[in-house]
């Protein structure tokens, strides 16, 4: 059947096959009552276009699935039966498939698009460990993929034209202290999924629980993409640009296990910034630059988000004595000049105390390790979103800037019998209030 026949056959459809969608309807899981009523939605949209004649040439589709690898291998016994059954997934994304075909407008395109991701992934999910079906597997993993991008570059071009910039020249690599190899399969792309009501599988942040808390808060591609920059490398640059420090910004250049941040790192090891303020200010201006408008995106989503109700949140990490003994006396107040990362597990904030993790390496005259037990009344929760891909989950909260703690104890722990990497000599409890 063509493709313009199997959209304009939804119109003269009798009230009998109505009648039984609806019911298919009512008994679908909510999964499948998504995707139908993407459906139904997307086929009226386009049979609307074809009754009113403004049908415009097709243009080019991103989708070059070849259709048949949906009908090949299967019986017309096999296909009647499972389509009597209401089990046809493949014959509704090949239906899905033809529509995508003949859409005229890029919002059907989109309509369409959605349906053939939520189909495929339904369809893996189920048979996704059948060994019979390995190349069926791949196709229809090929196909997912594929929809995915149409998806992603339809929503771009919608997109206001300021979060579009912001998309592109993260993709691009416009913004130099990124990593242009790793922020589009790990920010962008999965950002993009999200904020349409798709999830990108496999990819740390981007799952069912990402697609609720997107939705929740009505979060764009743009917004999504910010939170998920943050929890990589890139905070190492945009939170000394939200403190507008200089020597913050140079010291964690130096230090940096990222390749696209130690970049600038030679330039300053030649003395290259060194000097005058007004030297300093124009060698770092392009990464001062970039983490501004970071971070600025940053602050924008997260004030628009509910505070974190867990009441906890713990820090790790590793300082010299003589900043130590500064900092945290009790009673001492700490504000945050900038964002900070605090996770809700406590063996993830040990982690960075040990100087096992984090993207900054760790000196040997960083000999104190503390981890920081946070009681928190304004911190946001964007566990969900998050993209650091570790053996532990980091359940990370951000803390806003301006945000200050009391030190309410300084509590000395007993030597470890894994000092961590390098050997630390002091080790510590830091307890501290939100004021």
């Amino acid at each position: 059947m063509g493709a313009e026949h199997a959209t304009a056959e939804k119109v003269a459809a009798p009230v009998e096959a109505r009648e039984q969608e609806a019911l298919a309807l009512d008994d679908a899981s909510p999964e499948e009552a998504r995707v139908l009523m993407l459906q139904r939605q997307a086929g009226n949209r386009a049979v609307t276009a074809l009754l009113r004649g403004n049908v415009s040439p097709a243009v080019q589709r991103a989708i070059s699935f070849d259709a048949k690898k949906l009908r090949g291998g299967r019986s017309w016994t096999k296909r009647l039966r499972t389509a009597f059954t209401g089990a046809d997934t493949l014959g509704k994304i090949d239906n899905a498939f033809a529509d995508y075909g003949a859409a005229a407008t890029d919002a059907d395109k989109l309509w369409y698009a959605d349906v053939i991701i939520g189909l495929t992934d339904h369809w893996l999910e189920k048979h996704g460990q059948d060994t019979s079906q390995n190349q069926r597997r791949l196709d229809l993993t090929a196909l997912g993929r594929e929809a995915r991008q149409e998806a992603r570059l339809l929503r771009r071009k919608r997109a206001a034209p300021g979060d579009k910039d912001y998309l592109d020249k993260l993709e691009s690599g416009g913004f130099k202290a990124t990593n242009k190899q790793t922020t589009k399969s790990i920010v962008v792309d999965p950002a993009e999924d999200v904020a349409g009501g798709n999830t990108s599988p496999g990819v740390q942040g981007a799952d069912e629980r990402a697609v609720k808390l997107a939705a929740k808060y009505k979060l764009t591609a743009a917004e999504i993409a910010a939170i998920r920059l943050f929890t990589q490398p890139d905070y190492a640059y945009i939170n000394p640009a939200a403190a507008g420090s200089a020597s913050w910004l140079a010291s964690n250049v130096q230090g940096a296990k990222d390749q696209a941040l130690a970049q600038f790192g030679p330039r300053l090891a030649r003395g290259a910034f060194h000097g005058a303020a007004v030297g300093w200010a124009r060698g770092l201006k392009p990464v001062v630059a970039e983490g501004g408008e970071h971070a600025t995106r940053l602050l924008h989503v997260l004030t628009r988000m509910d505070p974190y109700s867990g009441g906890i949140a713990y820090r790790g990490e590793r300082l010299t004595e003589a900043v130590f003994n500064a900092k945290y006396t009790n009673g001492a107040r700490i504000p945050f000049g900038s964002f900070g990362s605090a996770a809700k597990v406590r063996t993830v904030a040990e982690g960075y105390a040990a100087g096992r993790r984090g993207d900054l390496n760790v000196t040997t005259q960083q000999n104190v390790s503390y981890v920081a037990e946070i009681h928190v009344k304004t911190a946001r929760d964007i566990a969900a979103l998050s993209a650091a891909m570790t053996t532990e989950a980091e359940e990370e909260v951000i803390i806003l800037p301006g945000t200050t703690f009391t030190v309410t104890q300084v509590i000395p722990l007993a030597t470890p019998v894994d000092k961590g990497k390098p050997p630390a000599k002091h080790f510590y409890t830091v307890v501290m209030h939100e004021n």
